[in-house]
């Protein structure tokens, strides 16, 4: 199946889904919840301030949340985890000749509406790679690492991930029906409860590590008290 084509639309997963690391984290809405609806609306934008509030966060997952924050202000996009310029034409979408030029681009479906959105490539048929992105910010990611970082961002509520199989589409395979099926791309967005909703005091502060004492440890800690105990003892 051709997957993000007007008949086979990619289908957006529910940004009501389950967010493991906010419920890990942070002060659940009620007894192993953790529900956007049930918080007052702040009014602004609170998102920055939800990133920049949150200890658990590393300096990788803080960069690319204020990069997604800038990138998809306008509304979600589709990006490429692969190594390469991974160019989708054969495997995803549609074409179409507007103005004497070729485009390529995925629909994503919507449950709200008929309504049907368009994701184009750029002009040399590629979606945007997060794997030059994040070079280009200093990190050196393999797929597997972009994507474990995606999901992260994805765990903590900021963005909402649908990767883009044929499970995420409106006519998914047989849940009895083994598929192999390894997503080269991902459609991205905000979470509007993020942007919408100050989080920024109910982080659960991080617990210091205990430091574990080592064999020398406590091998010099024995010597001492050995020492002490013989200088009382004369």
């Amino acid at each position: 199946m051709r997957i993000g084509t007007f008949d086979h639309p990619v289908k957006l997963v529910s940004e009501d889904t389950a967010r493991e690391l906010l419920l890990k984290h942070s002060v659940l809405t009620s007894s192993g919840v953790f529900d956007f609806h049930k918080l007052a609306n702040f009014g602004s934008d609170t998102y920055i301030l939800n990133v920049l509030f949150n200890n658990h966060l590393t300096l990788q997952d803080v960069k690319l949340a204020l990069y997604f924050h800038e990138e998809l202000a306008d509304g979600g996009k589709v990006f490429s985890t692969s190594s390469g310029n991974f160019c989708p034409a054969n495997q995803y979408g549609e074409g179409i000749i507007e103005n004497g030029i070729y485009r390529e681009f995925l629909v994503i479906g919507s449950n709200d509406s008929f309504k049907q959105d368009i994701c184009y490539t750029n002009e040399e048929g590629y979606f945007p790679s997060l794997i030059h992105l994040t070079t280009s910010m200093g990190m050196n990611l393999t797929p597997q690492g972009i994507t474990n970082l995606v999901r992260r961002l994805h765990g903590f509520g900021y963005i909402t991930v649908t990767d883009i199989t044929p499970a995420n589409t409106y006519s998914p395979p047989e849940a009895n029906k083994k598929t192999s099926y390894r997503a080269k791309l991902r459609h991205i967005r905000l979470c509007k409860g993020m942007c919408q909703k100050d989080l920024s005091g109910r982080w659960i502060s991080r617990k210091k590590k205990k430091r574990q004492l080592k064999k020398k440890d406590v091998a010099v800690k024995s010597e001492s008290v050995s020492i002490e105990q013989c200088s009382s003892l004369t």
